[in-house]
């Protein structure tokens, strides 16, 4: 039986797909930031994402089709928090 969902890290490859993710308007109301459309920008977010400690994303698949974006921000094992 194969899984429906699984996650995996995301990488350059998802800049336009993140962007397009990122920039929908149920998105962006809850968002602290505008985000303008450029893939070279989203490249370098996700770039300067995998250098910071404790902040990770996930492409989440359905299927083994991406539906969505999980990230997991400011991880403090000792405190057992994250943002």
């Amino acid at each position: 039986m194969s899984k429906l969902i699984n996650f995996r890290e995301f990488n350059l490859k998802d800049a336009k797909l993140t962007l397009n993710w990122r920039r929908k308007h149920r998105i962006t109301k809850f968002q602290f930031t505008d985000i303008k459309r450029s893939i070279p920008n989203q490249k370098k977010w996700i770039i300067n994402s995998f250098k910071k400690e404790n902040y990770y994303h996930w492409i989440i698949n359905y299927k083994k089709i991406p539906i969505g974006l999980i990230s997991i921000n400011d991880l403090n094992l000792k405190d057992k928090s994250t943002t």
